[in-house]
């Protein structure tokens, strides 16, 4: 899990992730890299910065279909989705994700 200190995490926050996840998200998130990589560069690159709310709340996220991360997001009608998101990470649910 070292490599999400590339999204400004610490330590201490990838215990308190660590922690709080499953041993299924875990070693899904340990083992595909790759994919959790890009989902997360996405998501920061369009503004989302709860990246460790994201990791300790909503890991089903990452589960998802890159493209339809993307196509969900981009065809919001849902204003400010991305200021939602970064407030409460339960507003997924808004994406249906």
């Amino acid at each position: 899990m070292q490599y999400l200190k590339e999204f400004g995490l610490t330590e201490e926050e990838l215990q308190e992730i660590l922690d709080q996840l499953t041993d299924d998200d875990w070693v899904y998130i340990t083992s595909s890299r790759t994919y959790v990589k890009k989902i997360l560069s996405y998501l920061t690159s369009i503004g989302i910065t709860n990246i460790k709310d994201i990791l300790m709340y909503r890991p089903s996220v990452l589960y998802e279909k890159f493209s339809d991360i993307k196509k969900n997001l981009e065809e919001s009608s849902i204003s400010n989705i991305v200021q939602q998101i970064n407030e409460d990470v339960d507003n997924f649910e808004l994406l249906g994700l």
